[in-house]
């Protein structure tokens, strides 16, 4: 069995090349990937700048039905703007933005999406 790998930063679902977020841009970009996991930098969830939307499930629901994802926080707030903060997970491990994976994608792959902390959790703020 082989597995596609693919590594996206969103850059918060803005183009380069006009500074618009559009979700239908991002989905036909990763569905073109044919990608069986994507790990995804720079992810929005709930953030005015990008429409409010979960930019994970946005790439979740690009791979196909039955696909995994998680989306961990690295920060609350938008940064540079008043009252954001960097935050860590609970197990102190390095924070990951968000994963999706394909359900034909294997255990393994589909461990890597369901790998986290708990998204109940509320987050741990990193003062330091």
């Amino acid at each position: 069995m082989s597995l596609r790998l693919a590594s996206v930063n969103l850059f918060s679902g803005r183009s380069l090349r006009d500074g618009l977020v559009d979700h239908d841009r991002v989905t036909s970009g990763l569905a073109a990937l044919d990608a069986d996991v994507v790990a995804l930098q720079e992810v929005d969830r709930g953030q005015a700048r990008s429409g409010g939307a979960d930019q994970t499930a946005v790439a979740a629901a690009a791979l196909g039905d039955g696909t995994a994802h998680r989306f961990v926080p690295l920060v609350a707030g938008t940064p540079g703007e008043p009252g954001w903060t960097r935050l860590r997970d609970r197990a102190a491990q390095p924070p990951a933005r968000g994963v999706v994976a394909r359900a034909g994608a294997g255990a393994a792959a589909r461990a890597l999406a369901d790998a986290g902390p708990d998204p109940a959790a509320p987050p741990v703020v990193d003062q330091g």
